[in-house]
């Protein structure tokens, strides 16, 4: 293990790695990427498949949560926001890429967002939670789901929610 000396003035607030990829999430709402930029999933205006190999920081700010699903990145803002990178598909079926975080479209106050692993199909899920309700993000769509915790969610899945906090 080595030291990255790109956090010495940040104080990490979470870690988040995906395959090839890893985010640092700073207390102060910002995030930094680095790795393997499958799909565009990194958050930078780079071209497909481009490797970062010192952390970078994403043009966003706000974020309080980083997450991933097979072919994207979302990130939660202080706003209840999802901003999502990666593989999508257009109103005609063909694949693009977004580069850099661009906000999804829903009227819903999403207050947490969490990823499953899900290791039978080799990727993971995506879910954003409100008050109420929890929603799966597919394809770039917000759908809700007939859970109303994420504990409930998670169940589904015979998996038990655990939070790691960095102190």
């Amino acid at each position: 293990p080595i030291q990255l000396m790109s956090f010495k003035k940040s104080q990490i607030k979470s870690i988040h790695c995906y395959y090839w990829q890893s985010f640092v999430l700073t207390n102060d709402g910002l995030v930094y990427s680095w790795g393997f930029n499958d799909c565009c999933s990194l958050g930078h205006d780079l071209d497909i498949n481009e490797k970062i190999f010192e952390p970078k920081l994403i043009d966003i700010s706000n974020v309080i949560s980083v997450c991933s699903s097979e072919y994207n990145t979302y990130f939660l803002t202080n706003e209840g926001l999802i901003y999502f990178c990666g593989k999508f598909k257009d109103e005609n079926n063909r694949e693009l890429y977004q580069k850099i975080p661009k906000q999804l479209v829903t009227e819903t106050k999403i207050i947490s967002l969490h990823s499953i692993p899900y290791y039978q199909k080799l990727n993971s899920i995506a879910s954003a939670v409100t008050e109420d309700s929890v929603y799966v993000i597919i394809r770039n769509k917000i759908l809700e789901t007939v859970f109303k915790t994420v504990f409930d969610f998670y169940s589904v899945f015979n998996m038990t929610l655990k939070t790691i906090d960095i102190k």
